[in-house]
């Protein structure tokens, strides 16, 4: 848990715990992005890295972050009590949950772009890579 934030020559990950990792992009070799997926809850951005970090003692060159998109289906009522769902509440969750991917998705493009534009200005350019979808075509948002 924390919040990966975009400077001026690289990221820092800020966790909750107080920990601050620094990557900056002259050691980034290579990113990719994965957006939810129709049958996926998560977004990622993951980096390997040219030279290693030490994270919890550990040395590592491959880094990801992460966020869950995710409805509380217990609370389809807004109520706070739980019900039975019935179709139509089947239909406005699902409806709900798509919508969240998407606009979790789209965060995770928009800082995507903004690391390569950041990237770009000093001189250390960063492309991210999009995996394509299982049906084999790229994912559109």
């Amino acid at each position: 848990m924390g919040n990966l934030e975009l400077h001026q020559n690289g990221l820092r990950y800020s966790s909750t715990k107080g920990i601050k990792v620094d990557i900056p992009f002259s050691n980034m070799k290579h990113a990719f992005f994965q957006p939810c997926a129709q049958d996926e809850l998560i977004a990622i951005v993951h980096f390997t890295l040219k030279a290693p970090l030490t994270l919890s003692n550990k040395k590592v060159t491959e880094v990801q972050f992460f966020k869950e998109s995710g409805i509380a289906a217990d609370d389809i009522d807004g109520k706070g009590g739980r019900r039975r769902m019935n179709d139509l509440d089947e239909l406005e969750l699902e409806e709900r949950e798509r919508v969240a991917k998407k606009k979790l998705s789209q965060k995770f493009v928009n800082f995507a772009k903004l690391v390569e534009n950041q990237a770009e200005k000093t001189s250390t350019p960063i492309e991210f890579d999009i995996p394509y979808g299982s049906n084999g075509h790229e994912f559109h948002f």
